[in-house]
């Protein structure tokens, strides 16, 4: 285990959630890099000092998940460049601990201070291409204007938000290197949708999915033909994004899937290969 990877399962080490593997390799790190284990000592002192100091509350009804959607829209709006500005100054470790405990004490305030709007609605795309609904969804996720209504890395969690609420069951990917953030549910025209999101690095990987038989209709939604042809003749098609993203749609069953990844085709494609054993071809 490196400084880096240290540096980011040092949270989990400190509130006792690390497998017992990963935290044999966190603590053997320690014994010879004294920063990080200055850094690791430090963070369990400020979190010793909030357990003794502090009294439990009761949340407030509905703050825990206003909260966790609201990290996951400014962690989805994380461009394709370099990670923010946030994401670099909690890595650093000697100010990690206290900027936690700061920006954890500033959030609950700054929820409780406001009236509870209500979060933007999906875009209405132009048009019923499921391509370019995906390549302008996508657009949306990195922007703030789609962020998820179920916030998890469970992934039972996941489906079960989606459980009879679609005629086609939802795919949820349990890809290598990849951690889960959250879906969401809408229609368009009466054509239920859904959309699940996922982190890998400082990369969102997001996917579309809809009905295959309402798509092959090409009523409500549609893809162009020289995709239809290519999941027929490969079971997936690939293609690049005006942005230079990669875009893969296959099918599953019932369900007709559309990842957009700011990666080569290539890798996109190795990613949801991984997880053919988890449901993902």
């Amino acid at each position: 285990m490196n400084c880096t990877e240290f540096q980011d399962y040092i949270t989990a080490a400190v509130d006792r959630r690390l497998e017992e593997s990963i935290m044999a390799l966190f603590l053997e790190h320690t014994a010879h890099c004294s920063p990080c284990r200055r850094s690791y000592e430090s963070e369990r002192n400020v979190v010793a000092l909030i357990r003794t100091r502090l009294h439990r509350v009761a949340t407030p009804e509905g703050m825990a998940a206003t909260i966790l959607k609201r990290i996951a829209l400014e962690d989805l709006r994380s461009t394709r460049a370099r990670p923010p500005f946030l994401s670099r100054l909690l890595h650093a470790p000697l100010t990690k601990p206290a900027v936690v405990f700061a920006l954890s004490f500033a959030a609950v305030v700054f929820l409780l201070s406001r009236s509870g709007s209500d979060l933007p609605p999906l875009p209405d795309p132009t048009g019923n291409d499921m391509i370019s609904q995906s390549v302008t969804n996508y657009d949306a996720v990195l922007s703030g204007g789609i962020v998820p209504q179920v916030v998890s890395d469970v992934p039972d969690r996941v489906r079960a938000f989606f459980d009879g609420k679609t005629e086609f069951p939802v795919v949820v990917l349990v890809m290598r290197e990849c951690t889960l953030v959250g879906g969401v549910l809408n229609d368009f025209h009466g054509a239920p949708l859904a959309h699940v999101m996922y982190r890998h690095g400082n990369q969102t990987i997001y996917v579309y999915q809809a009905c295959r038989a309402t798509v092959l209709k090409g009523e409500k939604l549609h893809l162009p033909a020289e995709a239809l042809q290519a999941i027929e003749r490969n079971g997936w098609f690939s293609g690049t994004t005006p942005h230079g993203d990669a875009i893969v749609v296959w099918a599953k069953g019932a369900t007709l899937c559309a990842a957009v990844a700011p990666m080569k085709s290539e890798h996109l494609m190795a990613h949801l290969a991984d997880a053919g054993e988890a449901g993902g071809w």
